[in-house]
């Protein structure tokens, strides 16, 4: 299969959230984003995402989610691909290959030195895939941290 990938459209938002819900379940996990709020992640005054989708003959069958970041001690920027999914029925027939080929082009157009992705340590699938597209494997060993912006700060 030779996907169309292109930027989502507004119109688009509904099928790409069912994909959300669906990575989310794959993961043991619930998506509690709706509409409006990928919505406004995406189309907002200040969008924090680009999402590449796949159309292929019956609709959309995957997207990757971008995100900006840096290594600003080493004055390179950067996109993590925060998500990819293919749908099951096309897995294997190219799909996720175009959506990585797409993000890279996005890449190198924003002037981007890497992207990055992660996955569950346990998915090794997705990790042979990714080596298999030329990722290196880098294996993080120090904590992250996070604090909700609900909360005050102590």
């Amino acid at each position: 299969m030779t996907p169309n990938i292109r930027p989502m459209a507004p119109r688009d938002t509904a099928a790409v959230l069912d994909m959300i819900t669906a990575l989310a379940a794959f993961h043991d996990d619930i998506a509690e984003i709706d509409e409006a709020t990928l919505t406004m992640m995406a189309f907002g005054p200040v969008p924090c995402l680009k999402v590449l989708v796949a159309e292929g003959g019956a609709g959309l069958v995957g997207y990757a989610a971008l995100m900006p970041t840096a290594r600003l001690h080493f004055g390179k920027i950067g996109l993590e691909m925060h998500h990819l999914f293919v749908k099951p029925r096309v897995r294997g027939s190219g799909v996720g290959r175009a959506l990585i080929a797409a993000c890279r082009a996005e890449g190198l157009r924003r002037g981007c030195h890497y992207i990055s992705v992660g996955t569950a340590s346990d998915n090794l699938a997705a990790g042979a895939f990714y080596e298999r597209r030329g990722f290196e494997r880098r294996m993080m060993t120090a904590p992250r941290f996070r604090i909700s912006l609900d909360q005050p700060l102590t």
